[in-house]
């Protein structure tokens, strides 16, 4: 992709060198810019309270809806944080009160249009989209979704899949680790500009908690209504007043908003992330409101120091020194709340401590020594002539009016920012950069892999490590306190079960298993098979091929490293994976019963219990670092039926329940043939084994990650 733009760029060139030859552009006359016409919006209140904004655009048959909702996290700073992200989602999917979210689907997608809900930190959003024949279809949808939301259950479960893969793959890309961990470091780990969503948060939200939130915020005196496209105004009123008449205005319930302070003091701060080949770094500090009276020359300020390509940072990091391929900073402000002063930059390991250094004496030589004549032409003249894009289609212009509506902020904002920026001089510039930059404040963020870089990070002070773990979830339910009776009882039947499977002694033994299977995987897009073959020494070392149909995978655990090949080549496993594999390494079957005979497994017994239609007896079993699981056997001959515990799914940590049989002898042990797993009470894989042998002899080769 970057090659075309070269190559596409390199032509412009051409076509334009040519031209040069055969006109003297200095001689060509233009004629001067014509006035900025902006589209008229109408501006009405319903009765019910309702702001409504419209605006026509005859130029295609469409109508598009937006609607503002004064509702979000801030308003619930003591709340749930999984719920902005599960109730925006739900708003919509949930259906309403009298139709399905499937049965809107269906309706929309019959005559090609489309709503869609939303909910972030500060407000709440809907909108809407259809041909300008059908508004009298979708409208009426839209309002009963803001009106009358179903939130049906089924439809939180699947949010709530899709948040927990969220999660799981939170720390996979440096840069949102990067935002992420700034924002709680600048704001505080518990304000609703930077609260982090947790595995317990989504397990404890519930229906009534989304219906709540509903009733408390969504009124429609809370609510800004646009309307842009092909319609008479006069007559898209009346629409919109009929379709929203029957919701009625409500007092306001809004809690006051919390005041934002840094609350990290200017300080060093680290990220371990050794599977990565960059370190990302990012300075930064508290910011200001879009309503601070030096925007004008903070925005030109912005434009010299890091937010253009004609930047300092990016000249100075990037083409001088060669060390960052991107770079770039900005004092960013936000509506309601301070926002950021930041710099970033992301660098090879062996040139981290060189870049940080430079971003950071960049940053103080702008505040001493200020900027040029020319520097300051150059940000004037490209605000100037992209300003017309500010109010190039009547979407935007809407959009913009909405929300300084509902910030508050005056309609006419924008075109005194504009005249504000003509009147910037350099003297300007530099009184805002000596009083909004404050280097003594920079918090500094670094990601990477420490032991490769080129200084250590405490040569600049000292350094505060961050721990991104993710927090596993707790297993579901709640297991009586063991006593000496029911761990007496769960001893015993384990004993008994485990000489079912062959002893005690022959299990201690156990020292290699190979299995060659056929493994049936079920998806949300449909069913695939693979044939797969494991290779496991334990206690700590396994190896999986996989066939698929898309070609060859392997997956390296050996000891504490991990590494996987795949069609695009052999890489190391993320310490997160490899972490994973280690605990899932302990429920191999064998494994786990190695595990029983060498007593570092606690077990209790919780009494019988029904598991896929059989009676059981539960045994509880407790490993030595926390970790729990169900074992059932069967309560006549105490065969194996299954396990339940906490495992991790392509969609993230979820209840894994194993259901094993056909159990067959291999060698002196007894091995299950089948074992069908399931998620959420879902099958999620089928296993059927059609070779197994125990204690065969091992190539070490097998775990040597080969040469790229």
């Amino acid at each position: 992709m970057i090659r075309n733009r070269i190559l596409v760029f390199a032509a412009a060139l051409a076509v334009f060198a040519s031209a040069a030859h055969a006109v003297d552009v200095r001689k060509l006359k233009f004629p001067p810019l014509g006035e900025i016409v902006v589209p008229e919006v109408t501006r009405t209140v319903l009765p019910n309270g309702m702001v409504l904004m419209l605006v026509e655009d005859h130029e295609l048959p469409l109508v598009h809806f937006q609607a503002m909702v004064r509702a979000g996290d801030v308003y619930q700073p003591e709340g749930n944080p999984a719920l902005p992200e599960i109730f925006g989602e739900v708003l919509r999917t949930g259906g309403t009160v009298s139709m399905t979210g499937d049965k809107i689907d269906e309706v929309l997608e019959s005559i090609g249009a489309s709503v869609e809900t939303s909910l972030g930190a500060s407000s709440g959003g809907a909108t809407a989209r259809c041909l300008a024949d059908q508004v009298d279809r979708v409208l009426p949808i839209l309002a009963e979704v803001l009106m009358h939301p179903g939130f049906r259950q089924d439809k939180i479960d699947l949010a709530k899949t899709q948040a927990r893969s969220g999660i799981s793959r939170r720390n996979d890309d440096p840069f949102d680790i990067l935002s992420r961990e700034y924002g709680k470091l600048l704001y505080g780990a518990a304000s609703p500009y930077a609260r982090q969503v947790e595995y317990a948060d989504v397990d404890a939200l519930t229906r009534e908690d989304l219906l709540a939130f509903h009733r408390r915020f969504y009124h429609p005196n809370g609510v800004i209504l646009g309307a842009r496209g092909d319609f008479d105004p006069a007559a898209m009123k009346a629409k919109i007043e009929s379709a929203f008449a029957a919701w009625p205005r409500a007092e306001r319930d809004h809690p006051p908003l919390q005041q934002v302070r840094q609350v990290t003091p200017g300080s060093i701060h680290y990220v371990e992330k050794t599977d990565i080949e960059q370190s990302f770094i990012l300075l930064g500090h508290l910011g200001i409101r879009w309503d601070d009276p030096d925007l004008p020359k903070i925005q030109l300020m912005n434009d010299i120091l890091g937010a253009s390509f004609s930047s300092r940072m990016f000249r100075i990091v990037r083409t001088e020194k060669g060390l960052a391929y991107a770079t770039g900073g900005a004092l960013s402000p936000a509506y309601d709340h301070p926002g950021t002063f930041y710099s970033f930059s992301s660098t090879k390991f062996g040139t981290t401590h060189e870049t940080l250094t430079t971003m950071q004496e960049v940053i103080q030589k702008f505040r001493e020594e200020g900027i040029t004549d020319a520097e300051l032409a150059t940000a004037k003249e490209s605000f100037l002539n992209s300003f017309a894009f500010q109010f190039d289609s009547p979407g935007e212009v809407l959009g913009r009016l909405m929300t300084y509506e509902y910030y508050g902020y005056p309609a006419d904002f924008l075109q005194k920012f504009r005249a504000g920026v003509e009147a910037v001089t350099t003297a300007g510039v530099l009184e805002v950069a000596r009083k909004h930059i404050h280097p003594e404040d920079l918090i500094v963020l670094v990601i990477g892999d420490a032991s490769r870089f080129d200084r250590p990070l405490t040569d600049l002070g000292q350094v505060a490590r961050i721990d991104i773990t993710i927090p596993e979830p707790g297993p579901k339910g709640t297991v009586a306190a063991a006593t000496p009776e029911s761990l007496a009882r769960g001893q015993e039947l384990a004993a008994r079960a485990i000489d079912r499977l062959g002893g005690q002694e022959p299990l201690g033994q156990v020292q290699t298993l190979t299995t060659n299977s056929s493994i049936t995987m079920v998806t949300p897009q449909g069913e695939f098979q693979v044939s797969g073959r494991q290779t496991v020494v334990f206690p700590h070392r396994v190896r999986l091929d996989i066939d698929a149909p898309f070609g060859k995978v392997v997956e390296v655990l050996d000891g504490e490293n991990g590494w996987t090949s795949t069609p695009q080549g052999v890489s190391s496993l993320p310490e997160a994976q490899a972490a994973q594999l280690r605990k899932e390494i302990r429920f191999i079957w064998l494994a786990l019963l190695r595990a029983l005979v060498s007593g570092d497994i606690e077990t209790q017994s919780l009494g019988s219990i029904r598991f896929e239609d059989r009676q059981a007896e539960d045994l509880y079993l407790r490993f030595q670092d926390g970790t729990t699981a169900h074992l059932y056997v069967d309560a006549g001959d105490l065969t194996p039926l299954g396990i339940r515990r906490m495992g991790t799914t392509l969609q993230g940590p979820a209840e894994i329940v194993q259901i094993l049989s056909d159990f067959r002898d291999v060698g002196r042990v007894r091995v299950p043939f089948s074992i069908t797993t399931k998620a959420e009470d879902r099958v999620i894989q089928e296993i059927r084994v059609s070779e197994a042998r125990v204690n065969a002899d091992v190539d070490s080769a097998l775990f040597a990650r080969p040469e790229e």
